[in-house]
């Protein structure tokens, strides 16, 4: 399903990968790994736009290690710092008639070395910041065309609408192809702590050390959230201030009412007659699907008290052993062979899963829930909601009025941004139009093979 939406037609041209059309980001990373694919987003949708390659920094290598790359790498152009480097070497070597080994991937460790460019390249640099913000890049490119777009680029107003289908897209060709390690860890979870089965409610609790409680008091209001996915009744809101607010601390009471909820409308939609005082029965008959009963995992970095869900039986990865595999399901890999590799599979370590970022396992098991409460300033969120949006899932909230960077008001008044980047409702959109599409496609294979 992944391959099929980031596939879907109309696919925007990827071009013949020319390496002498470079997009870099220079200076410092910005932000962390959620943060840094969002950047990895953007220095592809810019290659794209000046038919170029993008060169994917060296501290940015670490967010591509969970996933294997040849299904993405056949939709766009780009090359890690590190490998492009090797190859300028290899290329020199060969010349001169040299052997020459090639490296293997390095530590993902940030370098101060400065990228050098080959002689006669054209080359866009981004700053970081400016990669992550991508807006601000492209108002000053309306200010100042760039020699590799003469054309000019789209405002960040025209650009929307495509910068969310390349999200989407982008988001998609990763999580179709996880390394099994990652894998094998999110079935074990599931498998050993939430009884095997994929109805279960996930959370994202990440308070990211108090600037998500300060920007959501500040920015957001009650008519940010929808009464249908939220419980705007709920003694919660009346806490708000700029040390609390519920989406980022996520007290186990309040996501257990948000999934009350969300059963409760999901019964009532599938009824011919509903009230709203029926409505709040359901929401207490459903209760009991959101705790022990139904499973409810939360995704946690491992800051902050955790007590409240420790007392409703919610499953943390912390808690799984994966020291030994589990070997009654048929999900787990127990061997790898790259695609299209003709050499034997090789077997799969239990340390390959110990090795592995925990957080790609708890965002894989958040993809695969049934229902999922996300947190509106986490880039980690916002991954595992484009996923979810490409699987047909539910996730709440979605607010209609904000970006995916949440930003304040004055910030985008201090940025001149009119108008919004791509947000959560164009996310949405993006995906419906690009699930329709897929479905498109594979409904004309299917014709096209009868044919035959």
């Amino acid at each position: 399903m992944l391959r099929s939406v980031a596939a879907a037609p109309p696919l925007e041209r990827r071009g013949n990968c020319n390496e002498s059309r470079l997009v870099v980001i220079t200076e410092f990373p910005w932000g962390n790994a959620g943060n840094q694919l969002i950047s990895f987003t953007h220095g592809l949708y810019m290659a794209q736009l000046a038919e170029a390659t993008f060169i994917v920094p060296h501290y940015m290598s670490a967010i591509l290690h969970p996933f294997n790359l040849t299904f993405i790498r056949s939709l766009y152009c780009f090359r890690e710092e590190w490998e492009y480097e090797d190859a300028k070497v290899a290329a020199g070597a060969q010349q001169l008639g040299l052997s020459y080994t090639h490296l293997a991937p390095p530590p993902p460790k940030y370098r101060k070395k400065p990228f050098v460019y080959p002689a006669g390249s054209q080359v866009m640099e981004i700053e970081s910041e400016e990669c992550f913000f991508l807006f601000k890049f492209l108002q000053r490119l309306e200010r100042q065309t760039h020699p590799m777009l003469p054309q000019g680029a789209p405002s960040p107003a025209h650009a929307v609408a495509a910068a969310a289908r390349h999200f989407v897209r982008v988001y998609c060709a990763l999580w179709a192809s996880p390394i099994p390690a990652v894998v094998n860890a999110a079935v074990q979870v599931v498998e050993k702590k939430l009884s095997s089965s994929v109805g279960y409610t996930a959370v994202h609790k990440r308070a990211m050390e108090g600037g998500c409680n300060k920007v959501m008091s500040q920015v957001t209001t009650a008519s940010d959230f929808s009464p249908k996915e939220l419980p705007m009744n709920n003694e919660v809101w009346a806490r708000v201030n700029k040390n609390f607010h519920p989406l980022c601390e996520m007290p186990a009471a309040f996501t257990m009412a948000v999934c009350a909820l969300f059963y409760a409308n999901s019964s009532s939609s599938s009824s011919s007659s509903s009230s709203s005082s029926s409505s709040q029965e359901g929401q207490q008959g459903q209760q009991g699907r959101c705790g022990a009963d139904r499973g409810m995992f939360v995704a946690f970095d491992g800051r902050g008290d955790v007590s409240d869900y420790r007392q409703i039986n919610a499953v943390f990865s912390s808690d799984v052993d994966f020291s030994s595999s589990s070997a009654s399901s048929s999900l787990v890999p127990t061997h790898w062979s790259a695609p299209g590799s003709t050499a034997a599979p090789t077997p799969l370590h239990i340390s390959d899963v110990n090795n592995i970022d925990k957080k790609f396992v708890d965002m894989f098991v958040a993809m695969m829930s049934e229902f999922f409460i996300l947190n509106p300033r986490s880039t980690f969120s916002w991954e595992i909601y484009l996923i979810r949006l490409a699987l047909g899932l539910s996730s709440v909230p979605v607010m209609t009025d904000k970006d995916l960077y949440v930003q304040h008001p004055e910030e985008s008044r201090q940025n001149n941004l009119t108008g919004l980047w791509v947000s959560w409702t164009a996310a949405r959109i993006a995906a419906v139009d690009l699930r329709s599409a897929a479905g498109l496609k594979e409904k004309k294979k299917k014709k096209e093979k009868k044919m035959k």
